[in-house]
């Protein structure tokens, strides 16, 4: 494992290959109004949900949300 300091009270170590590639689902209600900070708060976790991808996909079936995001690359955490 690489390791490196920021400071003192600090260590930063890489966990890449500790723990296999994972997906997660976000969930909520079609009808749901997402309030702007929701959006930012779910563009942060996740940057290619973007407020217009979830207003494309939020009516989609869940076989066509896997359909549609076999397309959109994902951002990877490293």
């Amino acid at each position: 494992v690489a390791a490196h300091s920021i400071d003192d009270s600090f260590t930063v170590r890489s966990l890449e290959g500790f723990f296999p590639d994972c997906y997660a689902w976000l969930c909520f209600g079609k009808n749901v109004y997402l309030q702007t900070y929701m959006y930012d708060f779910i563009e942060k976790l996740a940057p290619h949900l973007t407020k217009v991808v979830i207003e494309q996909t939020k009516h989609m079936t869940k076989s066509e949300i896997i359909d549609w995001f076999k397309t959109v690359p994902l951002h990877t955490y490293k």
